[in-house]
């Protein structure tokens, strides 16, 4: 269980629930944890609320297993300039950890939220004193130059983060824009300055060829390769100094070249550039970047950082940020909840992330250079996490972006060797993580909303040939073509949950094939849509392992994780079979019937989240645990919500709250698990708003429980004629509570003014705009929301 606050607010909060149970008679014990679990709700602050900009906390998840980073980024920016405080294990996805003590130094390049490992490019740490030993010369290794630092002299806000380096007394300042970084390092007197600059440093990768060259006093160029997750990727870039070097020395493979001499190119790369200081002198670094080519880069510096204001530059990409954070603006008394929640709208913008440069050109997943296509092209696509909400919350949110993400999968599709839609693209490599192709609902949920900025028959076509495996290395779909199902095989794993997922992207290419009159393709699809039925055992009720004969596969432990993961022998990713026991989004209804009815599927819920929470062969990344339920990883977060569509919304209320105020916080442990380029944190954003899309293309919000009194969403009208569609909470006074916010349940509903009686609104409803209240009370209301 996670914190829960102080030992005399929660002393108050039982008094009120005991108070409660004594009006009410038969009052859920299991309020009385929603109560405790709510203190920070007490808290109220004064005065007029701070810019989102001010609330979005790029601390929360550097700590626990959230795996995101501090540094200074801009929107979905090319670059993350970030401190790196380890290189290697789990724990080192993003390059930092709020546990650590040290910093190694300040790299250009981080996946936020990740389970998988890289990037961590272009190290550069600034320093004071001798770089050589006393007995002779030692590589410029970033192990050896770390330095420690407090928290307590850190400051990170979007687009900014601020330390001191307490081995040198210097004080390291990073922003950025979309193609570039800026430093600014404040410097005590000194004979002896350096800025350190490392290109063997990387996160889980090596440098596989590298190249940096002194052009000048005051610029360095060079590129940097990989052996990493994204195999053969390169990195080209330019530095610039406000201050001209003194001198300068390169090493390559550990040993110093020559004085003087201006080029080092191979495997191992490193260089220091010197300087002397006086007390508070400052230098500052203009750093370029591009996938493309080092002229690239340079463009990219002279186009978006042409002079030396870093106070300019910071200041504008805060501007951008809190643009970006003001598409959706709470209302709320409680500064936790604020936090929380813009701390959550941020990192639903730091991915996907830009591949290309600043006049459009780009690097193609062919490995070739491409002039502007007319769009922006993206990578960084965590596609199995974010096609379930963090995708469809991005249409209401950046809807300028939607058609530019889905151009970027299409030619991904057209140049890619495999010929296939990106399964988990960084930098525009496929990567092949997780299971299944989900781009497609992301594609078709665009196509639902009305985006038109792609070709829509491509789509299809590459959405059909995606599904049907034509193409390299798939992911099993000729198995699941030819069956039904995806069968148990020694050595293969994941066949439930690929077959259940490759199902709801049969829906998604059915429904897409319908809105395009493709009458045989929606029926062909629209079967397939169906095959989860194919591996639901009828005794045990779990979605089960079949063998290729169609027997289901012996031994069966609905709480067993694999443990070697997905390829191993396992049936599910990255989860036990009760965590995939409600994973049919596209048909809910047909769930609901398979389980026996509401009342039998009801119970199912509950017995899912009361159970207790072991599992043979835990896996680190099934975190956040609520009896067998995980929030901290994908496959069961729409869980929650499902009790709505069976009748009981006051279940799911209580559940939604639960998970908000159990799982999050705006601390560094904020996050129960991975964030996963931003899925997690859409989950808050969309809960704390009382809204959820449970099939994530199906255009259909179910309602929860809100945790803010107003949510207005600013649409752009260019997309959304409507402008504004708004969430208003009214919470009944309960005459003992000390704030109306705690009441969880929903009394009663309306739409624009009349009564709404289901438990739902549809994306038609947000576009047009208009505004949803919810009356709120203590006490459940369980005939609201009977409506289908």
């Amino acid at each position: 269980m996670r914190r829960v606050g102080s030992n005399l607010a929660g002393a108050l909060l039982v008094s009120i629930a005991n108070l409660r149970r004594g009006v009410a008679g038969a009052f859920e014990d299991k309020f009385m944890l929603a109560v405790l679990l709510a203190p920070c709700l007490l808290t109220v602050s004064a005065g007029a609320a701070p810019e989102p900009v001010d609330e979005a906390l790029p601390m929360v998840g550097t700590g626990g297993h959230g795996h995101t980073y501090p540094g200074a980024t801009v929107p979905f920016g090319f670059v993350q300039l970030s401190p790196d405080t380890r290189m290697e294990g789990w724990d080192a996805c993003s390059g930092y950890h709020y546990s650590d003590t040290n910093i190694l130094g300040f790299s250009h390049t981080h996946l936020s939220g990740t389970g998988g490992i890289d990037l961590g490019e272009l190290l550069i740490m600034p320093v004071t004193g001798p770089l050589e030993a006393s007995d002779g010369y030692e590589p410029l290794d970033a192990e050896r130059f770390k330095s420690g630092f407090s928290h307590a002299n850190e400051v990170a806000q979007p687009g900014y983060y601020r330390v001191r380096l307490d081995r040198y007394n210097v004080r390291a300042e990073l922003t950025a824009t979309a193609h570039c970084g800026m430093h600014r390092y404040t410097f005590p007197a000194s004979d002896q300055s350096h800025l350190l600059i490392d290109l063997v440093h990387g996160l889980g990768n090596r440098p596989t060829g590298a190249l940096l060259k002194v052009e000048s006093n005051t610029e360095i160029s060079g590129y940097r390769s990989n052996n990493g997750w994204a195999k053969g990727k390169t990195l080209y870039f330019v530095i610039e100094t406000s201050e001209p070097f003194q001198s300068f020395g390169l090493e390559l493979n550990g040993k110093p070249l020559p004085e003087g001499r201006p080029e080092a190119k191979g495997e191992e790369v490193r260089a220091h550039l010197d300087f002397q200081t006086t007390a508070g002198e400052q230098i500052v670094l203009r750093v370029g970047l591009s996938p493309s080519s080092i002229e690239e880069a340079k463009k990219n510096l002279q186009t978006e950082i042409p002079g030396w204001n870093f106070d300019a530059v910071r200041q504008a990409t805060r501007r951008e940020w809190n643009d970006n954070l003001l598409r959706l603006q709470i209302e709320c008394a409680n500064p936790n909840v604020r936090q929380t929640f813009y701390s959550a709208l941020y990192h639903t913008m730091v991915a996907p992330t830009l591949y290309n440069n600043a006049d459009g050109s780009y690097r193609g997943a062919d490995r070739k250079n491409h002039p502007s296509a007319g769009f922006q092209d993206y990578s960084t696509f965590s596609m199995w996490d974010i096609f379930r909400a963090e995708a469809p919350l991005l249409t209401l949110t950046e809807p300028e972006r939607i058609n530019d993400f889905v151009q970027s999968m299409l030619v991904f599709y057209q140049q890619s060797p495999t010929h296939a839609l990106p399964v988990w693209p960084l930098a525009n490599y496929e990567t092949w993580c997780m299971i299944c192709n989900h781009s497609i609902p992301i594609i078709y949920d665009a196509y639902e909303k009305g985006f038109r900025g792609f070709d829509a028959e491509l789509a299809f076509q590459a959405m059909t040939n995606s599904a049907l495996g034509h193409f390299n290395a798939n992911k099993r779909q000729d198995e699941y073509n030819k069956f039904g199902y995806v069968p148990w095989v020694k050595g293969k794993g994941a066949s439930v949950s690929s077959t259940l997922e490759l199902a709801y992207d049969d829906w998604c290419i059915a429904q897409m094939a319908k809105a395009l009159g493709k009458t045989n393709d929606y029926e062909t699809f629209s079967k397939r849509a169906e095959n989860y039925k194919n591996v639901l055992d009828p005794k045990t009720k779990f979605f089960r392992a079949k063998n290729p004969d169609g027997t289901f596969h012996e031994p069966f432990n609905p709480i067993e994780v694999a443990k070697g993961g997905d390829t191993a022998d396992g049936s599910y990713t990255e989860a036990d079979a009760w965590q995939y026991t409600f994973a049919v989004l596209q048909d809910v209804p047909g769930m609901i019937r398979l389980y026996g009815g509401d009342q039998a599927f009801i119970r199912r819920l509950d017995q899912f989240f009361d159970m207790d929470s072991y599992m043979t062969h835990w896996r680190i990344d099934v975190t956040g645990l609520i009896g067998q339920y995980a929030h901290g990883n994908e496959p069961d977060e729409q869980c929650a919500y499902l009790y709505a569509l069976a009748g009981a919304q006051y279940k799911t209320a209580w559940r939604a709250r639960e998970i908000m105020l159990t799982q999050y916080n705006n601390t560094p442990d904020g996050l129960c698990g991975n964030d996963d380029c931003g899925q997690i944190s859409a989950w808050y954003v969309w809960s704390a708003m009382g809204l959820y899309p449970v099939n994530p293309a199906g255009g259909i919000y179910v309602i929860g429980s809100p945790l803010v009194q107003k949510a207005v969403m600013h649409l752009d009208p260019k997309y959304y004629p409507g402008g504004t569609f708004t969430v208003l909470v009214h919470s009944q006074p309960t005459g003992y509570a000390p704030d109306p916010r705690m009441s969880v349940y929903v009394q009663s509903a309306r739409l624009d003014g009349q009564p709404l009686n289901r438990p739902w609104i549809t994306q038609q409803v947000i576009a047009k705009g208009g505004t949803l209240e919810l009356e709120m009370g203590l006490l459940p209301d369980k005939s609201w929301g009977k409506g289908k």
